[in-house]
């Protein structure tokens, strides 16, 4: 945890951290191996059966979180989490997403619906072009309401529901992210596992994003800045505003200690928290950079979430 002038003010070591979520409390949920609360200086274990991947708590305070073993968990009033297991169960829950009414999605291998009390196995299969599994699916809805996953295949999930695969390119790079156009509502960011950037029209067809040079953009991580603009982060590219024209470099490659950007923050300031897998690095609008790594006495290992909390306050999910 940081605070907004970049100190370190406390570290909590756990083996592996995928997820955080905030409840009404002021307390700090961690999932990672089980479920854990941090509230009051005290570290209380409330799951311990698997590793979850992903925690969310709901308009109403209710916590839901979703397991490597496709299991849908919810936390009751007497702490005490219930289990709800998908007919096709062969794949793990990575991603949680509320709708305005209420409605809950989940996105695993097999992606779950929950609404007025009752589950619904959304697909029994994906598309013919893209018949395996969703590998480590990513969830978001557009502007029109509509859900997309991304994972071996790119889709588009409406209300019928409906799938509609968006571009055959996708089934041999795998998306890892997927962030709507702050600006033009319907186009899609994509990120590959490979690094590649794709743009995604509101027509389906998706098209690669190139720098001046000609050469692919990569963009390992994508975030809304202060500006509003959607910006793009990778060792080799540095930082990159995305916008209706060319791609514009703001931080060049040569001022980040490179390695992959495994995750991407900008502050209210207008400064940019980059994480690669040895070191954390803050840009200020100026472009000064601050560095927190192994030669500066503290080794974060592998960095793969940065969030802030109401409080303004940083915390940074990592693996040793």
């Amino acid at each position: 945890r940081f605070d907004r002038e970049g100190s370190l003010q406390q570290f909590i070591a756990l083996e592996d951290c995928q997820d955080v979520a905030f409840p009404a409390d002021g307390s700090l949920l961690i999932s990672g191996p089980g479920v854990w609360r941090y509230r009051d200086g005290e570290l209380e274990q409330l799951y311990e059966e698997a590793s979850v991947q992903c925690i969310h708590v709901t308009a109403d305070g209710t916590v839901w979180a979703g397991d490597h073993h496709s299991r849908i968990l919810r936390f009751d009033a007497n702490d005490a989490w219930m289990r709800w297991i998908p007919a096709n169960d062969h794949g793990g829950m990575r991603d949680i997403h509320e709708d305005a009414d209420g409605t809950l999605w989940f996105a695993g291998w097999n992606p779950v619906r929950y609404r007025d009390g009752e589950f619904a196995t959304i697909v029994e299969r994906l598309p013919e072009r893209s018949p395996a599994p969703l590998h480590n699916p990513v969830l978001t809805r557009d502007a029109e309401g509509t859900i997309w996953i991304g994972g071996s295949g790119l889709s588009a999930l409406r209300e019928l529901p409906l799938w509609a695969s968006v571009a055959t390119s996708f089934n041999t790079d795998t998306p890892r992210i997927v962030h709507e156009d702050p600006a033009r509502p319907g186009v899609l960011w994509v990120g590959h596992y490979s690094g590649a950037l794709s743009r995604v029209g509101t027509d389906g067809v998706a098209e690669p994003v190139e720098l001046a040079d000609g050469s692919r953009l990569i963009g390992e991580s994508l975030a809304l800045g202060a500006d509003g603009m959607l910006h793009a982060a990778s060792g080799r590219d540095g930082l990159v505003q995305l916008g209706r024209h060319e791609p514009e470099t703001r931080i060049a490659p040569e001022a980040t200690l490179g390695g992959e950007a495994r995750a991407l923050l900008a502050d209210e300031d207008g400064g940019w928290w980059i994480s690669s897998d040895a070191a954390l690095q803050h840009f200020d609008r100026d472009g000064t950079r601050r560095v927190w790594a192994a030669e500066q006495g503290l080794d974060l290992g592998t960095i793969y979430k940065l969030c802030f909390d109401r409080r303004g306050t940083l915390w940074i999910g990592a693996r040793f």
